[in-house]
């Protein structure tokens, strides 16, 4: 039981609001094993905000009220189609009214996703400018 709960933890450990709902998505979506696919989910999900005007004003409106957007972001799941994990995360931040923190938690779980699969970020500074094909 303590193994299991072990591997539920995220490697990385991402602070702020965003950090705590980021981390509970990973522990969610860890025990549904649907880690890849709420990753896919979400990035996908993050690009429909930049081309879907109508969403991206739906979700950033603050004088439409809670449980209109909790309604429209479960059609938007069930038709989109998202996991029960990415489901969750949506009607949660609409309830709490935390959606414009939407795009700083797919952030932070990208953190968590790529810590998992042992990605290490860098930068790389030269002396040197170098051509296109070595960038």
């Amino acid at each position: 039981m303590h193994c299991q709960y072990l591997s539920l933890e995220p490697p990385v450990q991402v602070f702020g609001l965003e950090g705590r709902y980021a981390t509970a998505l990973f522990s969610a979506a860890s025990k549904q094993n649907q880690l890849d696919a709420v990753e896919k989910e979400l990035v996908k999900f993050k690009g429909t905000l930049k081309t879907d005007v109508k969403l991206r004003e739906f979700i950033e409106n603050p004088t439409l009220k809670r449980q209109l957007k909790v309604e429209g972001l479960k059609q938007v799941a069930s038709k989109f189609p998202l996991s029960p994990a990415s489901s969750n995360l949506l009607v949660l931040l609409a309830e709490n009214g935390r959606l414009k923190n939407l795009e700083g938690i797919i952030n932070s779980f990208g953190t968590i996703m790529a810590a998992y699969r042992g990605e290490v970020p860098c930068e790389v500074t030269t002396a040197k400018v170098c051509n296109a094909g070595f960038q």
